[in-house]
């Protein structure tokens, strides 16, 4: 009874995560779940099978040599962009220390002139401040204006009526994740070029943050 009761509140908690993300995969499931648990990969996968055999959640997938993604309702639009995003929340979430807390998530952040795929912000649970991460996640083969975006953003001073400038502690750091080695050093450039007002932008390659994730060697200061 005590492990019924286990995978009901587990299978809830799946569901409400893949709801709150729009589309999680397999692996994603796993690293948030079931990581540094012993056969955490079987569990997952069985665990999502169930979900999905009584319809609680629908399921798809790229190609046949990639894991399963899971969502609710219509079928989510570019599922490999927020999926990449999605690997990055996880990563931040993973480096939390134990006086931190999520304190929310927003996705698709609309500044007019620009949009970040996502802002995430960490409380600090002694101190009631703010840590505040974008997200990009680099996908496309453009010029990258990133950098350039939120420069002027931060020299014009128009952050300054977000909800969360009164309780943070800085301007949020900016966490850009892409794909391609070639690509990594096209946007590395541009940071160099570009971060005139000395914005704190760390870049990763999106398959080190997944590997960093799924192995559990994300570190913890």
């Amino acid at each position: 009874m005590i492990n019924h009761v286990k995978c009901y509140h587990r299978d809830n908690a799946i569901s409400q995560a893949v709801e709150r993300h729009g589309v999680l995969n397999a692996e994603q499931v796993e690293s948030m779940f079931f990581n540094g648990l012993s056969c955490g990969k079987r569990i997952a996968q069985r665990r999502l099978k169930r979900l999905h055999d009584t319809k609680r959640l629908k399921r798809g997938r790229m190609t046949f040599d990639q894991p399963y993604y899971y969502y609710l309702g219509k079928a989510p639009g570019q599922v490999e962009h927020r999926l990449g995003v999605n690997w990055v929340y996880i990563w931040i979430i993973k480096q939390l220390k134990s006086w931190e807390i999520l304190h929310s998530l927003e996705y698709e952040v609309d500044y007019k002139t620009f949009r970040m795929d996502a802002l995430v912000t960490v409380r600090n649970k002694v101190t009631g401040k703010l840590k505040l991460f974008y997200i990009e996640m680099d996908r496309s083969d453009n010029n990258f204006n990133k950098v350039q975006q939120l420069n002027q953003f931060y020299q014009t001073k128009k952050y300054l009526s977000a909800w969360w400038v009164a309780t943070a502690d800085r301007f949020p750091a900016i966490i850009v994740a892409t794909e391609t080695e070639k690509r990594y050093r096209h946007i590395q450039t541009k940071i160099k070029e570009e971060n005139a007002g000395g914005l704190e932008f760390q870049l990763y390659l999106l398959s080190e943050l997944r590997e960093e994730c799924l192995s559990g060697s994300v570190y913890k200061a």
